[in-house]
Protein backbone atom coordinates (compact mmCIF):
# COMPACT_ATOMS: atom_id res chain seq x y z
CA UNK A 1 0.00 0.00 0.00
CA UNK A 2 1.24 3.32 -0.84
CA UNK A 3 3.35 5.31 2.38
CA UNK A 4 0.78 8.06 4.18
CA UNK A 5 1.63 11.60 3.36
CA UNK A 6 3.36 13.38 6.02
CA UNK A 7 1.37 16.87 6.58
CA UNK A 8 3.26 19.86 5.60
CA UNK A 9 4.86 21.91 8.03
CA UNK A 10 3.65 25.48 8.28
CA UNK A 11 7.69 26.23 7.64
CA UNK A 12 9.38 28.56 5.20
CA UNK A 13 12.56 27.08 3.99
CA UNK A 14 14.62 30.68 3.14
CA UNK A 15 17.66 30.34 0.91
CA UNK A 16 19.67 33.12 1.26
CA UNK A 17 23.21 35.08 2.14
CA UNK A 18 22.43 37.47 5.52
CA UNK A 19 25.96 38.56 5.20
CA UNK A 20 27.26 39.46 2.04
CA UNK A 21 23.80 40.33 0.05
CA UNK A 22 21.65 43.50 1.54
CA UNK A 23 18.58 41.97 0.55
CA UNK A 24 18.82 39.56 2.63
CA UNK A 25 19.70 40.93 5.55
CA UNK A 26 17.66 43.71 5.47
CA UNK A 27 14.69 41.74 4.85
CA UNK A 28 14.54 38.42 6.47
CA UNK A 29 14.78 39.68 10.63
CA UNK A 30 11.02 41.80 9.62
CA UNK A 31 9.39 39.60 7.23
CA UNK A 32 9.80 36.60 9.60
CA UNK A 33 8.09 38.96 12.57
CA UNK A 34 5.36 40.17 9.80
CA UNK A 35 4.65 36.67 9.27
CA UNK A 36 4.46 35.66 12.22
CA UNK A 37 1.69 38.54 13.18
CA UNK A 38 -0.18 36.98 10.49
CA UNK A 39 0.79 33.23 10.65
CA UNK A 40 0.94 32.60 14.34
CA UNK A 41 2.46 29.22 14.46
CA UNK A 42 4.96 30.04 11.26
CA UNK A 43 8.87 28.85 11.28
CA UNK A 44 11.51 30.54 8.84
CA UNK A 45 14.46 28.53 8.49
CA UNK A 46 17.16 30.31 7.19
CA UNK A 47 20.03 28.49 5.16
CA UNK A 48 23.04 29.74 3.51
CA UNK A 49 23.53 28.59 -0.57
CA UNK A 50 26.38 27.03 0.64
CA UNK A 51 25.14 24.50 3.22
CA UNK A 52 23.46 21.18 2.31
CA UNK A 53 20.18 21.96 1.77
CA UNK A 54 17.48 19.39 3.04
CA UNK A 55 16.23 16.45 0.92
CA UNK A 56 12.85 17.56 0.47
CA UNK A 57 12.99 20.65 1.63
CA UNK A 58 12.42 19.73 5.26
CA UNK A 59 8.63 19.61 4.56
CA UNK A 60 8.59 23.06 4.65
CA UNK A 61 4.97 24.28 2.67
CA UNK A 62 7.28 27.10 0.56
CA UNK A 63 10.38 27.94 -0.32
CA UNK A 64 11.98 31.62 -0.82
CA UNK A 65 15.38 31.81 -2.86
CA UNK A 66 17.07 35.03 -2.77
CA UNK A 67 18.58 35.15 -6.32
CA UNK A 68 20.89 38.22 -5.04
CA UNK A 69 22.21 35.75 -2.78
CA UNK A 70 23.14 33.27 -5.88
CA UNK A 71 25.75 33.21 -8.21
CA UNK A 72 24.36 31.43 -11.75
CA UNK A 73 21.33 29.59 -12.64
CA UNK A 74 23.12 26.16 -11.49
CA UNK A 75 22.76 27.07 -8.11
CA UNK A 76 18.67 27.28 -8.59
CA UNK A 77 19.00 23.95 -9.95
CA UNK A 78 20.66 22.31 -7.52
CA UNK A 79 18.81 23.98 -4.59
CA UNK A 80 15.43 22.80 -6.41
CA UNK A 81 16.93 19.33 -7.05
CA UNK A 82 17.57 18.43 -3.81
CA UNK A 83 14.36 20.21 -2.29
CA UNK A 84 11.23 18.76 -4.61
CA UNK A 85 12.44 15.55 -4.02
CA UNK A 86 10.12 13.58 -2.48
CA UNK A 87 11.74 11.38 0.73
CA UNK A 88 10.78 9.21 4.06
CA UNK A 89 10.31 10.53 7.10
CA UNK A 90 11.63 9.00 10.91
CA UNK A 91 7.90 8.19 10.98
CA UNK A 92 7.32 5.79 8.20
CA UNK A 93 5.65 8.89 5.94
CA UNK A 94 6.51 10.65 3.07
CA UNK A 95 7.50 14.26 3.06
CA UNK A 96 5.74 16.62 0.98
CA UNK A 97 8.33 18.74 -0.61
CA UNK A 98 7.42 22.49 -0.57
CA UNK A 99 4.12 23.67 -3.21
CA UNK A 100 5.23 27.40 -3.83
CA UNK A 101 8.28 28.12 -4.61
CA UNK A 102 9.07 31.61 -4.27
CA UNK A 103 12.26 34.31 -5.66
CA UNK A 104 13.11 37.81 -4.78
CA UNK A 105 15.39 39.57 -7.00
CA UNK A 106 15.82 43.31 -8.97
CA UNK A 107 13.75 45.58 -11.24
CA UNK A 108 15.49 45.32 -14.61
CA UNK A 109 16.36 41.90 -15.15
CA UNK A 110 13.98 41.63 -18.72
CA UNK A 111 15.67 45.11 -19.50
CA UNK A 112 19.16 44.50 -19.85
CA UNK A 113 18.66 46.01 -23.64
CA UNK A 114 17.53 49.53 -21.74
CA UNK A 115 19.05 51.83 -19.88
CA UNK A 116 20.24 51.78 -17.15
CA UNK A 117 20.35 48.43 -16.67
CA UNK A 118 22.05 47.94 -20.07
CA UNK A 119 25.54 49.14 -17.81
CA UNK A 120 24.40 47.60 -15.10
CA UNK A 121 24.43 44.34 -16.90
CA UNK A 122 27.74 45.31 -18.84
CA UNK A 123 30.57 44.26 -16.86
CA UNK A 124 29.17 41.81 -14.15
CA UNK A 125 26.28 39.87 -15.88
CA UNK A 126 24.39 39.84 -13.01
CA UNK A 127 20.49 41.01 -14.19
CA UNK A 128 21.16 38.39 -17.23
CA UNK A 129 22.42 35.59 -14.37
CA UNK A 130 19.17 36.48 -12.40
CA UNK A 131 16.82 36.91 -15.68
CA UNK A 132 18.30 32.95 -15.92
CA UNK A 133 17.17 31.80 -12.65
CA UNK A 134 13.69 33.26 -12.71
CA UNK A 135 13.29 31.40 -15.72
CA UNK A 136 14.90 28.16 -14.68
CA UNK A 137 12.01 28.05 -11.31
CA UNK A 138 9.46 29.61 -13.77
CA UNK A 139 10.19 26.27 -16.15
CA UNK A 140 10.56 23.89 -13.19
CA UNK A 141 7.21 24.66 -12.37
CA UNK A 142 5.33 24.95 -15.37
CA UNK A 143 6.80 21.22 -16.91
CA UNK A 144 6.41 19.67 -13.48
CA UNK A 145 4.49 16.84 -13.30
CA UNK A 146 3.21 17.90 -9.72
CA UNK A 147 1.17 21.09 -8.87
CA UNK A 148 3.39 23.56 -7.70
CA UNK A 149 3.00 27.31 -8.18
CA UNK A 150 5.58 29.74 -8.59
CA UNK A 151 5.90 33.91 -7.35
CA UNK A 152 8.69 36.24 -8.44
CA UNK A 153 9.08 39.14 -6.67
CA UNK A 154 11.34 42.15 -8.32
CA UNK A 155 12.54 44.87 -6.00
CA UNK A 156 14.02 48.34 -6.72
CA UNK A 157 17.16 49.04 -5.14
CA UNK A 158 16.92 49.28 -1.34
CA UNK A 159 17.37 52.54 0.42
CA UNK A 160 15.82 54.43 3.76
CA UNK A 161 14.43 57.81 2.48
CA UNK A 162 12.77 57.54 -0.55
CA UNK A 163 10.47 60.33 -1.76
CA UNK A 164 8.25 58.24 -4.74
CA UNK A 165 4.64 56.88 -3.79
CA UNK A 166 4.48 52.85 -3.32
CA UNK A 167 3.77 51.17 -6.52
CA UNK A 168 3.48 47.71 -7.57
CA UNK A 169 3.30 46.50 -11.36
CA UNK A 170 2.86 42.62 -13.25
CA UNK A 171 6.09 41.59 -14.91
CA UNK A 172 9.21 43.93 -15.03
CA UNK A 173 7.88 47.82 -15.82
CA UNK A 174 8.89 49.71 -12.59
CA UNK A 175 11.95 51.76 -11.75
CA UNK A 176 13.56 53.12 -9.01
CA UNK A 177 14.19 52.53 -5.19
CA UNK A 178 12.50 50.80 -2.47
CA UNK A 179 12.21 51.28 1.20
CA UNK A 180 12.47 48.67 3.43
CA UNK A 181 9.27 48.56 4.99
CA UNK A 182 7.70 48.68 1.63
CA UNK A 183 9.63 45.63 0.57
CA UNK A 184 8.66 43.54 3.80
CA UNK A 185 4.63 44.63 2.95
CA UNK A 186 4.88 43.56 -0.50
CA UNK A 187 6.58 40.18 0.04
CA UNK A 188 4.07 39.01 3.39
CA UNK A 189 0.88 39.69 0.94
CA UNK A 190 2.76 37.78 -1.99
CA UNK A 191 3.75 34.78 0.78
CA UNK A 192 0.76 34.98 2.85
CA UNK A 193 -2.62 36.72 1.85
CA UNK A 194 -2.32 37.17 -2.09
CA UNK A 195 -3.78 34.23 -3.89
CA UNK A 196 -3.23 36.14 -7.27
CA UNK A 197 0.81 36.06 -6.27
CA UNK A 198 0.75 32.38 -7.49
CA UNK A 199 2.32 31.62 -10.83
CA UNK A 200 2.99 35.42 -11.37
CA UNK A 201 5.71 37.61 -11.64
CA UNK A 202 5.75 41.45 -10.50
CA UNK A 203 7.33 44.58 -9.20
CA UNK A 204 8.22 46.88 -6.72
CA UNK A 205 8.84 50.59 -5.89
CA UNK A 206 8.60 53.44 -3.92
CA UNK A 207 7.85 54.25 -0.33
CA UNK A 208 5.00 54.07 2.76
CA UNK A 209 3.52 50.64 1.39
CA UNK A 210 3.46 49.91 4.79
CA UNK A 211 0.46 52.48 5.68
CA UNK A 212 -1.39 50.94 2.80
CA UNK A 213 -4.81 49.17 3.61
CA UNK A 214 -5.61 45.93 2.84
CA UNK A 215 -8.38 46.77 0.51
CA UNK A 216 -5.31 48.81 -1.88
CA UNK A 217 -3.07 45.85 -1.08
CA UNK A 218 -6.43 43.49 -2.51
CA UNK A 219 -6.41 45.76 -5.76
CA UNK A 220 -3.03 45.88 -6.61
CA UNK A 221 -2.66 42.90 -6.58
CA UNK A 222 -5.62 42.24 -8.20
CA UNK A 223 -3.55 43.54 -11.57
CA UNK A 224 -1.38 40.10 -11.08
CA UNK A 225 -4.74 38.05 -12.08
CA UNK A 226 -4.59 37.29 -15.82
CA UNK A 227 -2.12 39.59 -15.84
CA UNK A 228 -4.29 42.51 -16.26
CA UNK A 229 -2.67 45.05 -18.74
CA UNK A 230 -5.51 47.95 -18.92
CA UNK A 231 -8.21 49.41 -16.88
CA UNK A 232 -10.23 52.51 -16.94
CA UNK A 233 -12.30 54.04 -14.38
CA UNK A 234 -15.67 55.49 -15.08
CA UNK A 235 -18.42 57.25 -13.08
CA UNK A 236 -18.71 56.95 -9.53
CA UNK A 237 -21.91 55.14 -9.75
CA UNK A 238 -23.39 51.80 -11.29
CA UNK A 239 -25.61 54.25 -13.10
CA UNK A 240 -25.80 53.00 -17.14
CA UNK A 241 -24.31 49.79 -16.03
CA UNK A 242 -26.74 47.51 -17.92
CA UNK A 243 -26.32 50.07 -21.05
CA UNK A 244 -22.43 49.70 -21.31
CA UNK A 245 -22.66 45.83 -20.74
CA UNK A 246 -25.07 46.24 -24.10
CA UNK A 247 -23.29 48.26 -25.87
CA UNK A 248 -19.95 46.65 -25.48
CA UNK A 249 -21.56 43.02 -26.01
CA UNK A 250 -22.81 44.87 -29.19
CA UNK A 251 -19.26 46.11 -30.36
CA UNK A 252 -17.59 42.47 -29.34
CA UNK A 253 -19.06 41.13 -32.24
CA UNK A 254 -17.14 43.54 -34.56
CA UNK A 255 -13.12 42.27 -33.95
CA UNK A 256 -14.54 38.64 -34.16
CA UNK A 257 -15.00 38.76 -37.28
CA UNK A 258 -12.23 41.67 -38.50
CA UNK A 259 -9.54 40.54 -40.82
CA UNK A 260 -7.54 43.43 -39.32
CA UNK A 261 -5.99 41.08 -37.20
CA UNK A 262 -2.78 38.83 -36.81
CA UNK A 263 -4.32 36.18 -35.38
CA UNK A 264 -7.53 34.46 -35.70
CA UNK A 265 -9.90 34.86 -32.45
CA UNK A 266 -13.22 33.51 -31.46
CA UNK A 267 -15.56 35.43 -28.68
CA UNK A 268 -16.98 33.68 -26.40
CA UNK A 269 -18.99 34.65 -23.06
CA UNK A 270 -17.04 34.00 -19.32
CA UNK A 271 -17.88 33.62 -15.99
CA UNK A 272 -14.80 34.63 -14.18
CA UNK A 273 -15.07 34.91 -10.17
CA UNK A 274 -15.94 37.85 -8.94
CA UNK A 275 -13.18 39.69 -6.85
CA UNK A 276 -13.76 40.61 -3.45
CA UNK A 277 -15.39 44.50 -3.18
CA UNK A 278 -17.15 43.93 -6.88
CA UNK A 279 -20.84 43.99 -6.84
CA UNK A 280 -21.47 43.51 -10.37
CA UNK A 281 -19.42 42.22 -13.32
CA UNK A 282 -19.70 40.97 -16.76
CA UNK A 283 -17.05 39.71 -18.74
CA UNK A 284 -16.15 38.15 -22.47
CA UNK A 285 -12.98 36.46 -24.09
CA UNK A 286 -11.58 37.04 -27.32
CA UNK A 287 -9.63 33.56 -27.35
CA UNK A 288 -6.73 33.25 -29.84
CA UNK A 289 -6.87 30.36 -32.22
CA UNK A 290 -4.06 28.12 -33.78
CA UNK A 291 -2.15 29.57 -36.69
CA UNK A 292 0.35 27.49 -38.82
CA UNK A 293 3.16 29.65 -37.74
CA UNK A 294 2.97 30.01 -34.47
CA UNK A 295 4.88 26.92 -33.02
CA UNK A 296 8.34 28.60 -34.41
CA UNK A 297 7.74 32.06 -33.73
CA UNK A 298 10.16 33.83 -31.50
CA UNK A 299 8.89 36.71 -28.98
CA UNK A 300 10.58 39.61 -27.61
CA UNK A 301 11.88 37.64 -24.46
CA UNK A 302 12.92 34.77 -26.43
CA UNK A 303 14.77 37.08 -28.56
CA UNK A 304 16.76 38.34 -25.70
CA UNK A 305 17.22 35.40 -24.30
CA UNK A 306 19.06 34.48 -27.22
CA UNK A 307 21.06 37.51 -27.23
CA UNK A 308 22.33 36.51 -23.72
CA UNK A 309 23.28 33.00 -24.67
CA UNK A 310 25.62 34.48 -27.15
CA UNK A 311 27.01 36.66 -24.73
CA UNK A 312 27.66 34.13 -22.45
CA UNK A 313 29.80 32.40 -25.52
CA UNK A 314 27.46 30.72 -27.69
CA UNK A 315 27.75 31.47 -31.26
CA UNK A 316 25.22 32.62 -33.88
CA UNK A 317 24.19 30.63 -36.95
CA UNK A 318 21.97 31.31 -39.46
CA UNK A 319 21.23 27.63 -40.27
CA UNK A 320 19.56 27.73 -36.31
CA UNK A 321 16.05 27.97 -35.96
CA UNK A 322 13.95 27.78 -32.85
CA UNK A 323 13.16 24.71 -31.75
CA UNK A 324 9.16 24.30 -32.29
CA UNK A 325 7.33 23.65 -28.77
CA UNK A 326 4.45 21.42 -27.74
CA UNK A 327 1.04 22.29 -29.09
CA UNK A 328 -1.33 23.17 -26.46
CA UNK A 329 -4.81 24.12 -26.25
CA UNK A 330 -4.42 27.23 -24.89
CA UNK A 331 -3.43 29.55 -27.65
CA UNK A 332 -4.07 32.73 -25.09
CA UNK A 333 -6.81 35.71 -25.55
CA UNK A 334 -8.07 39.19 -24.04
CA UNK A 335 -10.45 39.26 -21.74
CA UNK A 336 -12.28 42.35 -21.31
CA UNK A 337 -14.25 42.89 -18.25
CA UNK A 338 -16.96 45.11 -16.93
CA UNK A 339 -17.47 46.23 -13.00
CA UNK A 340 -19.35 47.68 -10.33
CA UNK A 341 -17.04 48.36 -7.08
CA UNK A 342 -17.85 49.44 -3.70
CA UNK A 343 -15.38 52.39 -3.91
CA UNK A 344 -16.45 55.40 -3.84
CA UNK A 345 -13.79 56.53 -5.73
CA UNK A 346 -14.12 54.23 -8.72
CA UNK A 347 -18.15 52.83 -9.61
CA UNK A 348 -17.81 51.44 -12.94
CA UNK A 349 -14.73 50.23 -14.51
CA UNK A 350 -13.22 48.15 -17.61
CA UNK A 351 -10.39 46.21 -17.08
CA UNK A 352 -8.78 43.94 -19.71
CA UNK A 353 -6.39 40.80 -18.95
CA UNK A 354 -4.89 38.13 -20.22
CA UNK A 355 -6.41 34.58 -20.39
CA UNK A 356 -6.43 31.11 -21.66
CA UNK A 357 -2.37 30.84 -22.15
CA UNK A 358 -0.77 27.70 -21.99
CA UNK A 359 2.60 27.53 -20.86
CA UNK A 360 5.31 28.24 -23.25
CA UNK A 361 2.58 30.04 -25.56
CA UNK A 362 4.39 33.49 -27.66
CA UNK A 363 1.88 36.68 -26.14
CA UNK A 364 0.08 37.03 -29.18
CA UNK A 365 1.27 41.12 -28.70
CA UNK A 366 0.45 42.56 -32.23
CA UNK A 367 -3.31 41.34 -31.72
CA UNK A 368 -3.02 42.14 -28.58
CA UNK A 369 -2.65 45.91 -29.10
CA UNK A 370 -4.66 45.90 -32.26
CA UNK A 371 -8.02 44.55 -29.25
CA UNK A 372 -7.03 47.11 -26.80
CA UNK A 373 -6.98 49.92 -29.19
CA UNK A 374 -10.49 49.50 -30.46
CA UNK A 375 -11.85 48.69 -26.93
CA UNK A 376 -10.30 52.14 -25.65
CA UNK A 377 -12.02 54.07 -28.98
CA UNK A 378 -15.13 52.12 -27.92
CA UNK A 379 -15.18 52.87 -24.02
CA UNK A 380 -13.84 56.54 -25.36
CA UNK A 381 -17.08 56.73 -27.43
CA UNK A 382 -19.05 55.49 -24.57
CA UNK A 383 -17.58 58.12 -22.38
CA UNK A 384 -18.34 61.27 -24.53
CA UNK A 385 -21.74 60.20 -26.57
CA UNK A 386 -23.51 57.58 -25.21
CA UNK A 387 -22.92 57.44 -21.24
CA UNK A 388 -26.26 59.00 -19.27
CA UNK A 389 -25.32 61.84 -17.80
Amino acid sequence: TPAAKQPQENRLLVIADTKGDDYAKKLIGPLTKELEQVLSTVEVQTLKPTETIPLGGNNAAAVLFFLTSLSDVSSVKNGLERIMRQTMSASGQLAQPPTQIIAISTVGTARTNQMPYSMQNLFSGQLGKRKQMEEAIQSFVENGEKARDFTIVKLGELKDQINDDFALAPGDVLDGALDVDSAVAALKQAIALQPAARNATFCSVGDSASDTTQEVWDDLFLQLDGPEIWRCDLDDNDVGFDQLVEYIMEWSELPATSKGLTTPIRLERSTPIRPMGVTKQRALQFLYLPTATGDRYMSKDEERAREREMDLGGTKSSTTTTPPRKKSTKEGGLEILLEVTESPKVGMRVRARRCNYGPGVVIKELTEETLLSRIKKTIDVWQNEISPK
